[in-house]
């Protein structure tokens, strides 16, 4: 298979991108990296690749490689391969001549409603569903759109999506079993594992599971890129438990996964949440303070609940202790 296409991608080559980039915009490349990590993973097996918080996942480990914290939007990328023979929108039922007439970058709404996905042009699915396949497009990527410097970090970024894909295993399978509260390297984990790896798999299962809401206040938001705005939020922290069983998660949006952490939110029995005596003698947010009593929102796979002993450790050395 010749890829021979894949060295003449059109990018941007005039906004400052410097010569980590060989000068041109990095995102038609990244994707492409991140759809191979996908392959490599388990989590492309058909011939439809969606856009979705599974392919974010993949091009923001690439991107903050590269990039750090620069804003980007991966939306930009998937919609502009189009412009590649190789890169096929699949429009949804009613939709393929709004797709193929619409100019410039939809709205995400606009795009999910217009697209099901990509399918890759035959010949190019069929090599990259190889092992050698995608080791030849990989080098040929990093070889044309980036500088020998920053190739190990990309190479790096990718190894962690994978290795990521076994904690996520683990996780699901560590979840069936009686909970331990402190984690203590059985169960089939490497103790040397990858702290971003592991990261990663504790929110591919967290996030879902509570339907990337809030526990706390049922928040849901995302950005035009379709990224998610909770958190995975462990309730004995990671720090002391050394514990991602799912039942040591919640989705906590950012003001209640500090709130929580900090002790000044916590977990009765019965799965209610608290909030601290000192939150009502402080000033405070009248919504904030409205969530003692609320029921812990939870999710959508009970077994994926928090566990009692979970909840009952942070009340006692978190909840009970500040202040």
């Amino acid at each position: 298979m010749s890829f021979k296409e894949m060295k003449h991608l059109r990018r941007d080559m005039g906004r400052g991108w410097d010569e980590r980039t060989r000068g041109g915009a990095p995102h038609k490349p990244l994707m492409l990296l991140a759809i191979l990590d996908l392959v490599d993973a388990g989590d492309i097996t058909g011939d439809l690749i969606p856009y979705d918080q599974t392919l974010l996942q993949a091009f923001d480990l690439r991107w903050r490689a590269l990039m750090g914290d620069a804003l980007t939007n991966p939306l930009q990328p998937f919609w502009h391969l189009r412009s590649s023979e190789f890169w096929i929108l699949e429009p949804n039922q009613g939709f393929a001549e709004a797709l193929q007439h619409h100019s410039g970058l939809p709205s995400l709404k606009a795009f999910q409603s217009m697209v099901r996905g990509v399918r890759l042009r035959e010949d190019v699915l069929k090599a990259v569903q190889t092992p050698e396949g995608r080791a030849e497009l990989r080098s040929l990527l990093l070889d044309t759109y980036f500088s020998e410097g920053v190739r190990p970090l990309l190479l790096r970024a990718g190894e962690t999506y994978v290795a990521s894909k076994g904690f996520e295993e683990a996780f699901r399978e560590a979840s069936l079993r009686e909970f331990q509260e402190v984690f203590d390297g059985r169960d089939g984990l490497d103790p040397a594992f990858i702290n971003e790896s592991r990261d990663l798999a504790f929110r591919r299962i967290v996030l879902p599971a509570y339907q990337h809401q809030c526990a706390a206040c049922g928040a849901k938001l995302f950005t035009p890129a379709g990224r998610c705005m909770v958190q995975a939020a462990h309730i004995i922290p990671f720090s002391r438990s050394r514990n991602d069983d799912p039942r040591n998660g919640l989705a906590l949006c950012p003001l209640h996964h500090w709130a929580f952490d900090q002790g000044m939110l916590g977990i009765r029995d019965g799965l209610v949440w608290m909030v601290h005596r000192h939150a009502k003698e402080l000033p405070a947010d009248p919504a904030y303070l409205s969530l003692h009593g609320r029921p812990v929102t939870l999710p959508s796979e009970g077994h994926l609940s928090p566990a009692p002993q979970a909840v009952a450790w942070h009340r006692k050395h978190i909840f009970e202790k500040i202040g």
